[in-house]
């Protein structure tokens, strides 16, 4: 599925990954390259992260703009349908996964900046499990890794798209679920994780 219009299988996968794989690097980098607000004033650290993820919202709402303008006009073409509004809530569940990614890699960033540069190939297998620039059904057959793989919250989020704007069709609702879960799940334990040393941020910089 998909592969009728390789080009919109593509641009989707390829633009709507960069957002994820932006919300990895940012958030490992975002406390230390905050040092002297964080130093100079006293306010909730988890800010930080969570004003880099809006920032990238705002950002990713030109880029969801550009990516429909795109696959409409490369060929073979992929025309506007009811389904396409669907890319909204499909956008704020990815915006809400990212937010508990970012969460994540900020403290762990903060505590191991040596890791910061492992972050791009966690970023890469992430591409690879989450069919990115392939159908992952062509390559990994039905069993307990292919069930696995389609547990990957971005994996799914792309799938999403795809199915919305390439097919014109609703996503299923085990989609909805599983990603609305993933977004929950990351966010809550994510604000967990990274307000537990929330106290520690300032002093362990100064």
């Amino acid at each position: 599925r998909g592969l009728e219009n390789f080009p919109a299988f593509l641009l989707i996968g390829v633009l709507m990954f960069r957002s994820t794989s932006a919300a990895i690097s940012s958030g490992a980098n975002s406390l230390r390259g905050s040092r002297s607000m964080i130093k100079a004033f006293t306010f909730p650290r988890a800010s930080i992260p969570i004003s880099n993820v809006l920032q990238s919202a705002l950002t990713g709402v030109f880029t969801m703009a550009a990516m429909c303008v795109a696959i409409i006009v490369v060929p073979p073409h992929a025309f506007p349908q009811i389904t396409w509004l669907l890319l909204i809530p499909i956008f704020l569940l990815h915006t809400l996964v990212n937010l508990g990614i970012t969460l994540f890699t900020a403290r762990i960033g903060f505590y191991f900046p040596d890791l910061s540069n492992m972050m791009s190939v966690i970023g890469r297998f992430l591409m690879y499990g989450s069919a990115v620039m392939f159908p992952i059904s062509n390559f990994v057959p039905p069993g307990l890794a292919m069930d696995i793989i389609t547990l990957n919250p971005l994996y799914r989020i792309i799938d999403m798209a795809r199915t919305a704007l390439i097919d014109g069709q609703v996503p299923a609702l085990d989609s909805w679920l599983i990603v609305l879960a993933w977004g929950i799940f990351l966010t809550v334990a994510g604000f967990i994780f990274f307000w537990r040393k929330e106290a520690n941020y300032g002093r362990e910089l100064s």
